[in-house]
């Protein structure tokens, strides 16, 4: 994978862990070892990643994924549902997301 793919997909992961660091689901935890490693092999800094707009899509993506959700169903089980489906929880090189 190049470079920017990389950076890319590890700004995405981080903005996962971020976004569910602010908004805990009962089923699903942020992974850290995971995340260290994603930081590493993004070839990028845990700043350069926060700062890209790849991160900033995704989180923004997460946010209006969750705000739509609660604002239909009133709960946010379908939105903790959301991390499964963007990371599989048994991906266990570069995904962020495991299951409790």
């Amino acid at each position: 994978m190049e470079p920017d793919s990389r950076a890319a997909w590890g700004a995405s992961a981080i903005a996962v862990a971020d976004f569910y660091r602010r908004t805990p689901c009962e089923w699903w935890k942020v992974d850290e070892a995971a995340v260290k490693q994603v930081i590493a092999w993004s070839g990028r800094s845990l700043e350069q990643l926060r700062a890209s707009e790849d991160y900033k899509e995704q989180f923004q993506a997460m946010e209006q994924s969750e705000n739509y959700i609660r604002e239909r169903y009133r709960d946010n089980s379908m939105a903790c549902d959301a991390a499964g489906s963007i990371f599989d929880a048994e991906e266990k090189e570069y995904g962020v997301m495991r299951s409790k």
